[in-house]
């Protein structure tokens, strides 16, 4: 016994679980902040107030004289505001990857603080208070976050990520099992019917006609309903299963299914960071090796002298969970001219030269389309950047951004003291 302890103990601080699982967690759980955020505040002060329909507060939790004097701060218009701004700085915190632990710490607080008053929450808000306990555990440096200047020390701090990565399993799956053995107790869903009495009420109806009578018909909605329960018991079978691809493919299908239809946006962004979370290390790496032979790896061409390219180099490389991209600096290598690169034109836009056969290139704000679509954790916003394209407001915004950047020479070229300006053309990049 004392042997497979130490075992245990061994495993637990030999490396850090889940270093891309929970990258992604955070990034969803941040996206879902960000959207009840900016949902909310514009009518925060109705919501929140003390002269709102709200009647909670913080008295059940620190009692009747210091619970109102803290609510009567909290709750006024600046309290709001200040408030909204911390738990903004949490949620802008997770998506970065900057300070995650206290970003966390701050989201925590923030919902606590906020479902304390509010009648606003859903079911998602449950599992989040909860997971954002763990993710305060979560090591900035396993997660490839930007969190210290030095990476920490093995040993305790990787045992307490991966205490927390496990515990983060263990109550997926108790929601999962929970969720579906409730079901069982309910005659809508034994006998198939339940998505059709959900659908069909107004709080819950899809936001197309179509849909709302397309679950009318008995096939689909029986096959729904049973498929539904049938995905959430089946997962926590399937996470050690070499199926888990299939389930984990499913339950972003099943959530995002869940906040077209039912608008539960929060608690499907929630869900689908937790199943996204449940993909080992090794599972991400096969799948990368599989992805990387189907898709055409491709050069970033940056300034290396623009500190605002280098460090968008920087993201690049760490986003670049499939090992597609390779950025390069024009400044300091010369392979642009095998790939029919120009100076002048590489000075003034990013390029990104696509291999393969016939290869290609493309510049601008056509080269940041490529590069959202080929890394996984920037594919929210691909869809947005597309419609900026669309518009045309994409190109011109790179430009404008472009033209503005500060350029600093590197050391290495400077002599006597005396660091000479790089060529800029009629315009930058």
């Amino acid at each position: 016994m004392l042997a497979s302890y130490r075992a245990f103990l061994h495993r637990m601080e030999a490396r850090p679980l889940n270093t891309i699982g929970t990258r992604l967690l955070q990034i969803f759980v941040g996206a879902a902040i960000l959207y009840r955020i900016l949902t909310e505040f514009p009518f925060a002060q109705y919501f929140y107030g003390t002269a709102g329909p709200m009647l909670g507060g913080t008295t059940p939790l620190l009692g009747f004289e210091l619970g109102s004097a803290v609510d009567r701060m909290v709750y006024s218009p600046t309290g709001i505001a200040v408030f909204h701004v911390l738990w903004l700085a949490g949620a802008v915190g997770l998506i970065a990857g900057w300070r995650t632990s206290c970003a966390a710490l701050l989201a925590l607080i923030g919902y606590v603080w906020a479902e304390a008053r509010s009648i606003t929450h859903d079911g998602g808000d449950n599992v989040m208070r909860i997971v954002l306990l763990y993710m305060v555990f979560f090591s900035a440096a396993a997660a490839g976050a930007r969190q210290t200047r030095t990476p920490p020390r093995p040993g305790a701090r990787t045992v307490l990520h991966n205490l927390a990565v496990l515990a983060t399993y263990v109550q997926l799956c108790l929601l999962y099992l929970v969720a579906s053995t409730l079901k069982f107790d309910g005659d809508v869903w034994k006998n198939g019917t339940a998505l059709y009495y959900v659908t069909q009420v107004n709080w819950f109806a899809p936001p197309w006609p179509w849909m709302q009578e397309m679950f009318k018909n008995p096939w689909i909605v029986t096959l729904a309903t049973y498929s539904a329960v049938l995905y959430q018991v089946g997962f926590p079978f399937m996470l050690l299963n070499r199926l888990h691809w299939v389930w984990v493919v499913l339950g972003v299908g099943f959530h995002i299914g869940i906040g077209v239809v039912m608008g539960l946006v929060s608690f499907s962004i929630v869900m689908m960071g937790l199943v996204l979370f449940t993909v080992r290390d090794s599972e991400w790496a096969a799948a990368s090796r599989t992805v990387s032979r189907l898709l055409p790896r491709f050069d970033v061409w940056i300034d290396g002298h623009c500190p605002v390219c280098v460090r968008t180099g920087r993201v690049i490389r760490r986003l670049d969970w499939l090992g597609l991209a390779t950025v390069r600096s024009f400044r300091h290598d010369q392979g642009y001219e095998a790939q029919g690169l120009a100076l002048p034109e590489l000075e003034r836009r990013m390029h990104l030269h696509l291999a393969g056969s016939p290869a290609s290139t493309v510049q601008g704000f056509q080269a940041v389309l490529h590069i959202l679509k080929s890394l996984p954790a920037l594919w929210p916003l691909w869809p947005v950047a597309t419609l900026l394209a669309t518009a045309g407001l994409g190109e011109r915004a790179y430009g404008f951004l472009a033209d503005r950047r500060i350029l600093v020479p590197d050391a290495r070229a400077c002599q006597a003291d005396q660091c000479p300006l790089p060529s800029l053309g009629s315009s930058t990049e």
